[in-house]
């Protein structure tokens, strides 16, 4: 779950979130909702996910998945959170996000593509954090190592 859902959505959020509401606040949040949440708690909603998983992937050492595993999770979530998107869209009559107004059938299938590709590369990001904080290369020499040679 760390690898193929908790990192890449964490960061996805709080990037893409903090990005677009630089550019233009109305962009990912409607003036109404602005108007509920205190700046203080936005802030904090939207940041500390990122603060969260790199403490996490520091104290957890996690087994990394295959690269067919994460091809094939990355194919499943993208489609599951695009569906999502349509289904409000279609039965509630809103956006999800306010800067889907904008988008015309090609910049749908782009942001599919992008997001798809960009899912798959943020699991190899996290597989890769893992590895470097917790020098899996080395694993098998250092587990040579501790091991007892036993005498017959």
């Amino acid at each position: 779950m760390h690898f193929t859902s908790v990192f890449p959505v964490g960061i996805v959020t709080c990037g893409l979130f903090w990005i677009l509401y630089a550019i233009d606040p109305a962009l990912v949040m409607p003036d109404w909702i602005a108007k509920l949440i205190p700046a203080w708690l936005n802030h904090i909603t939207h940041t500390f996910p990122v603060f969260y998983i790199f403490l996490d992937s520091y104290f957890h050492k996690r087994k990394s998945p295959g690269n067919k595993s994460c091809w094939i999770i990355s194919a499943i979530l993208v489609f599951i959170y695009f569906t999502i998107i349509g289904y409000v869209r279609y039965y509630d009559g809103y956006w999800l996000y306010p800067i889907l107004t904008m988008f015309a059938i090609e910049h749908f299938v782009i942001s599919y593509i992008l997001a798809f590709f960009g899912f798959f590369l943020l699991i190899k990001a996290a597989c890769l954090l893992n590895n470097k904080l917790h020098d899996q290369t080395n694993s098998k020499s250092s587990a040579k190592i501790g091991k007892v040679k036993k005498i017959h």
